[in-house]
């Protein structure tokens, strides 16, 4: 009985060791470079919305996006922003590229008047 028991806990303890992937980053991916983040417009009005896209040059790549002010609709490597309604300014929206080899960000701004 005890070496059942000994065994078991041997068990969940090298199970418990694995590291778990917490961003989903496919292990067979890869990046070989973050070409460019473009927005369609980089001026807008507060409550309008823009598309960004993010090139990249890799194999089954996550992304994972943030602005500082307004929100991101959709995923991948297109994605629309929407201004806020009641904060003009210049705004960023950041694109992190995550792959198994290595992770990239760019950042653009939108000007929201």
């Amino acid at each position: 009985m005890k070496k059942t028991i000994l065994t078991f806990l041997i068990l969940l303890f090298f199970l418990s060791c694995n590291k778990k992937d917490d961003n989903n980053v496919d292990k067979n991916s890869t990046l070989n470079s973050f070409i460019s983040l473009t927005a369609e417009n980089d001026t807008i009005f507060t409550g309008q919305s823009t598309a960004i896209t993010a090139v990249v040059d890799g194999d089954k790549v996550t992304y994972a996006w943030s602005a500082t002010a307004g929100d991101i609709l959709g995923s991948g490597s297109k994605i629309n922003y929407v201004a806020p309604t009641c904060t003009p300014g210049n705004n960023e929206v950041k694109c992190t590229v995550s792959a198994s080899n290595k992770t990239e960000s760019k950042t653009i701004i939108i000007t929201v008047l």
